[in-house]
């Protein structure tokens, strides 16, 4: 069951574990509204007699809306799992989290870095994390998946590396602060999905990075989709530095000791793939 199934990444994970023969039921708000009691008791009679995993994907992401409201919504939403939960056990749950919890972290932060959210979704996200620990401990297993930066599948309009291929295919200017030096990584969908596809056949109580191990400044990205695509960006490179030119990326040792088979994503392969694919 994944909950928030019918925005970007909640479709492409159900089409995954479509494609694998799971028998999916994707809901967003409008078949199960879980900041209502109507949506909280659909979930319980949903679950009810049921060996179901739960995916929880559903949030007002900071592409949204990045407001104390907006992360008071989204709390509400993991109060209504907790309470159905308690009422209809689940086989296991699935949080999808992600790197915000780590604010301003710096490259490659392990799953026991810092965590000192700076904004209302990282903070909802950490916040989430830890009731659910304490919720869920006597009732299934609860994996936690952090990951920022996805990109690719069906739908992708919205990722920075389609915004970039985009404006390099159309001849737009692309201005990058701080020079364009700041490191991110970037998980293509299609990892991430895989991840939650293994979570799901083998649960267990644990935290991961969702991370292809590879970080790359956005100006040494833009140079490369200019590779790929076979084009020339027109690039404005200013030093002013914004509140959000910091580094961050996360290390994915701990997901690839767990599942080694992970360590095929290749990010760049993965880039270069998808800005093919919408040229």
């Amino acid at each position: 069951m994944v909950l928030g199934g019918t925005g970007y990444v909640g479709s492409n994970v159900s089409r995954h574990l479509s494609s694998l023969g799971f028998d999916v039921k994707a809901l967003g708000r409008k078949e199960c509204d879980l900041t209502s009691t109507k949506g909280r008791d659909r979930l319980i009679d949903l679950l009810s007699g049921k060996n179901s995993h739960i995916v929880f994907v559903a949030a007002l992401t900071r592409s949204i809306s990045e407001t104390s409201e907006s992360c008071f919504y989204n709390i509400r939403q993991v109060e209504s799992l907790i309470y159905a939960c308690g009422k209809a056990a689940p086989l296991s749950v699935c949080f999808i989290s992600a790197a915000d919890v780590y604010g301003h972290g710096g490259r490659q932060v392990s799953e026991l870095g810092s965590y000192n959210a700076e904004n209302p979704y990282g903070m909802y996200k950490l916040f989430s994390e830890n009731i659910l620990k304490f919720s869920l401990k006597s009732i299934c297993p609860l994996t936690i998946l952090r990951f920022s930066g996805v990109f690719g599948g069906f739908g992708d309009t919205t990722s920075l590396i389609f915004k970039l291929a985009k404006s390099i295919v159309t001849k737009e200017q692309i201005t990058l602060h701080s020079n364009g030096e700041v490191y991110r990584d970037y998980v293509p969908i299609s990892l991430l999905s895989k991840v939650v596809e293994l979570v799901i056949k083998s649960p267990s109580n644990d935290t991961f990075n969702v991370s292809c191990g590879k970080d790359i400044t956005i100006v040494k990205l833009v140079r490369f989709i200019e590779e790929s695509l076979e084009g020339v960006a027109i690039l404005s490179l200013l030093d002013d530095v914004r509140s959000r030119d910091f580094s961050l990326s996360l290390s994915n040792k701990k997901l690839l000791k767990k599942f080694p088979s992970l360590a095929d994503f290749d990010l760049l392969k993965e880039v270069g793939l998808f800005v093919k694919s919408i040229h």
